[in-house]
């Protein structure tokens, strides 16, 4: 166990940082001295403990992996599928009205491991779950929690932070309403002092948070972004926002100076842009995926057009740089890869609804559109859904290919937009050498956060009967060099997402004629899991049979 807690603070809680280093690290010393002792253990952060376990286990070097597959004699998918399935036994041990933020962080990091199996549509429930603990606990709302320290209010707000950044991101994937009322809350941006380190690991999303706050207090959803007036003002806001990153998430000349002491600063650059001009196509997807008449157009309408096209190539671009950043080594992020799918079916949608052939920068699209089809090509053995995202695109490239070649290029005189440079790649997971007990140097030691509720304990043997035996929880090595780890056992895998089904049937998508291929239509069961997550009917592609209810 001692290893897959330093693997985490090493590589993984710096994706999104919901864990501050100093103070877990004290807690897990005082849950071993509980553990050995035999007095009753904090539920809520052995939770959080066996969650942040499976979530390191995603994400292990090679060196490591095989270390831990050789000594546990199993594979490190089935350890940290075993691991996630612990902690939501134990959970669902808390009795209601326990609330506590280690039950919050318990459940992002839920939402985290699901995210980085696929599986997306349970990671919205997690998601939700997380949320509606926060409001119990009264973390929305701050004026209602008067008798905590500064330490615990900060933490509150990080939590809140990184909540309200992926309630908009999720909502907005997924298609499906926000989850948190924002005319309800009141919640102040974390400082992100604690650390006494500039950046702070949180500053990409404390960004992202306040840029959705002024979007939300303009506009509400950005489903309510339809007017060409709005979604012209929508962008001025985002283009404001990204011209204003501080010099490490600069546009176009970034400093990288920083890059080796803050090793999340190049991960946390490609997610902010990305981030960025995913916001700001948002709202633009259905008047690109529509055709229009030139001639009868309005300005503002052929403005929005030829803006959301520079957007969706600047998009390729920024993530082609965040797919060299994490390829090979994490094929789990599984956002960039769906991001690179989703922005080849735009240019798809762009071109077929090209009816008078006014589209600009065809050939552009054309091209990146190839250059995305190869990143995904290498990705189609990893996972079933990279396969069907590989199959999917082949057929869409055939239905365009036609299509450019009938109409001549039209040029537009260039509007003044965003520029964007590629940033040098460097290493997504860099090896930091301290033990769990030195990570935190650089940070402030502060006392543990406490709740307005108790944490609800339970003793080692009623642990155990959920999973949580001698073997996976046994006695830490206390060296600092050395690695303690046991092997969960007796507990069965968890079954594998079912975005792999129906796969098979998809096999057939290379073969047959052109023509066959460019007109057949692939069934919504055939997308299994993909059509939740995957907004085709947005983009009126004619190549979906929806299945009515």
């Amino acid at each position: 166990m001692d290893s897959l807690v330093k693997n985490f603070f090493d590589n993984v809680n710096f994706h999104y940082y919901i864990i501050y280093p100093s103070s877990f690290l004290d807690d897990y010393r005082d849950w071993w001295t509980d553990r050995i002792s035999g007095d009753p253990i904090k539920l809520q952060w052995t939770c959080l403990l066996t969650v942040i376990c499976a979530c390191s286990a995603q994400y292990l070097s090679t060196e490591l992996q095989g270390k831990l597959e050789h000594e546990l004699g199993e594979k490190t998918q089935t350890l940290t599928e075993r691991y996630h399935r612990v902690s939501r036994e134990l959970y669902n041990i808390i009795p209601p009205g326990r609330s506590h933020l280690h039950s919050v962080q318990y459940l992002l990091h839920s939402c985290y491991w699901y995210k980085s199996e696929a599986r997306f549509t349970e990671c919205w429930y997690s998601l939700s779950a997380a949320i509606r603990e926060a409001q119990e606990i009264g973390i929305h709302q701050e004026i209602s929690m008067l008798d905590i320290s500064d330490f615990e209010r900060e933490m509150y707000r990080r939590v809140w932070c990184v909540l309200d950044t992926w309630d908009w991101q999720m909502s907005a994937l997924l298609s499906r309403p926000l989850m948190i009322d924002r005319t309800c809350c009141k919640v102040g941006l974390p400082e992100l002092t604690l650390e006494g380190t500039t950046p702070s690991p949180l500053l990409h999303l404390r960004l992202q948070s306040e840029l959705i706050r002024k979007l939300f207090n303009r506009f509400g959803p950005t489903r309510n972004v339809v007017e060409s007036v709005d979604i012209q003002e929508y962008q001025k806001m985002l283009e404001d926002w990204m011209m204003k990153f501080p010099p490490i998430f600069d546009l176009d000349n970034p400093d990288y100076s920083q890059d080796t002491l803050c090793p999340w600063i190049p991960l946390h650059r490609h997610y902010i842009h990305t981030m960025g001009y995913s916001m700001i196509l948002d709202p633009l997807r259905v008047r690109l995926a529509t055709s229009i008449d030139t001639k009868t157009a309005s300005k503002a309408e052929v403005q929005i057009r030829t803006d959301g096209i520079d957007y969706a190539l600047k998009l390729m671009a920024v993530l082609r740089g965040f797919f060299n950043h994490v390829w090979p080594r994490d094929a789990k992020f599984h956002f960039v890869i769906f991001s690179i799918f989703d922005t080849s079916a735009l240019y798809s949608s762009i071109l077929v609804h090209d009816e008078d052939g006014s589209v600009p920068k065809r050939q552009e699209m054309l091209d990146s559109f190839d250059m995305a089809v190869d990143m995904i090509k290498h990705l189609r053995t990893i996972a079933p859904n990279f396969q069907l995202y590989n199959k999917i695109l082949h057929r869409l490239r055939l239905k365009v290919r036609g299509k450019v070649s009938m109409n001549p290029e039209v040029t537009e005189p260039p509007r003044k937009c965003l520029k964007y440079t590629v940033s040098k790649s460097t290493s997504l997971l860099p090896d930091i050498c301290a033990a769990p007990s030195t990570i935190p140097t650089c940070h402030s030691q502060s006392p543990a956060v406490g709740s307005h509720n108790e944490e609800y304990t339970a003793s080692v043997a009623q642990v155990t009967n959920v999973g949580l035996g001698p073997d996976p929880l046994a006695q830490p090595n206390h060296g600092t060099n050395s690695v303690h780890e046991a092997s969960i056992v007796g507990q069965p895998p968890m079954v594998q997402s079912s975005m792999s089904k129906n796969i098979q049937s998809l096999s057939n998508l290379d073969d047959g004629s052109v023509e066959q291929a460019m007109f057949a239509s692939i069934s919504e069961e055939e997308l299994g899991n993909l059509a939740e997550l995957w907004r085709w009917q947005d983009l009126d592609l004619g190549l979906i049979d929806h299945l009515d209810p």
